[in-house]
């Protein structure tokens, strides 16, 4: 499956759409909107030109890896005890009363688990606050 990233385009959020024919038709009416993604499990996100196309992998089953050395990098991570599924940075849009200071110390938030980067190879493309979701469902290879 294919997805882009950044996840959401500025201004615009998540939401449940019945169909990706209903994802599509809410990019439709979002202006600068130029991609969409539809999840599996009914998210709906629209990107904008500046949007890069990556390959939505598969769940693995990275549990079955019983060491560091056997889980895989990428589609998995070692949690220090046990080997899990990856998760998915995006970029986090400050809400009123955030900022960089709120960022570096936010930790896990509201199901969100954010990293400050500081503008140094982010792993949510060119933003300084990235958020993921705790225990997030999908994982992302590039192309």
């Amino acid at each position: 499956d294919l997805i882009y990233t950044p996840l959401d385009m500025a201004g615009q959020s998540e939401t449940r759409e019945s169909s990706a024919t209903a994802c599509q038709e809410r990019c439709a009416g979002v202006a600068n909107c130029s991609h969409f993604s539809f999840l599996s499990d009914g998210s709906c996100h629209l990107q904008d030109r500046r949007a890069r196309q990556q390959v939505m992998a598969k769940k693995a089953d990275c549990t079955s890896f019983r060491t560091s050395a056997q889980c895989p990098s990428g589609h998995c991570a070692w949690s220090g005890s046990f080997c899990e599924e990856a998760t998915y940075w995006q970029c986090h849009r400050y809400e009123i009363g955030q900022d960089d200071q709120w960022c570096q110390t936010a930790g896990t938030h509201e199901g969100y688990e954010y990293e400050y980067n500081g503008g140094k190879e982010s792993p949510c493309g060119d933003c300084w606050c990235c958020r993921r979701k705790a225990g997030s469902p999908f994982l992302i290879t590039n192309a």
